[in-house]
């Protein structure tokens, strides 16, 4: 299978934008100082991180440790009530690399480990749903 993709940086003020353009059309993009991630389609808008929104989750509630990492790091998350979680890793190609979560959950805080041993260094993405809630950011993996 072929994955094609187009890295893009602009530098606006002192802000640097980095776009990720995937096999689908997608268009990532992410800022160095903030952090949010925006999903684009021809459609229009598909989902965006780090925007405050009426959630399942709770606020600052997504945290990765260590970030960076060499082989494992741990996300934990807290869930303001119950409802079906999906935590999915994603490369810069925008391809699913793996599912840490895919289950109805209760209210409460978890942390879930992420083995990356057979990933490649570079930048990932964590996507959490729960619900119609989705929270997106950036993991790190570098070199053991």
């Amino acid at each position: 299978m072929e994955t094609n993709f187009a890295l893009h940086l602009m530098k606006i003020d002192k802000n640097i934008f980095f776009f990720v353009i995937d096999s689908s059309g997608n268009i990532w993009c992410n800022n160095d100082r903030y952090n949010y991630v925006i999903i684009f389609h021809e459609d229009g808008v598909q989902g965006i991180s780090g925007v405050e929104d009426y959630t399942q989750i709770d606020d600052g509630a997504v945290s990765v440790f260590p970030n960076p990492f060499s082989t494992t790091t741990n996300i934990s998350f807290t869930l303001a009530e119950p409802s079906h979680v999906r935590l999915t890793i994603y490369d810069t190609y925008g391809s699913e690399v793996a599912t840490i979560v895919s289950e109805l959950r209760d209210a409460g805080t978890f942390a879930e480990a992420f083995d990356a041993t057979n990933l490649a260094t570079g930048m990932y993405f964590y996507r959490l749903q729960a619900g119609a809630a989705v929270m997106t950011g950036k993991l790190v993996k570098v070199g053991e």
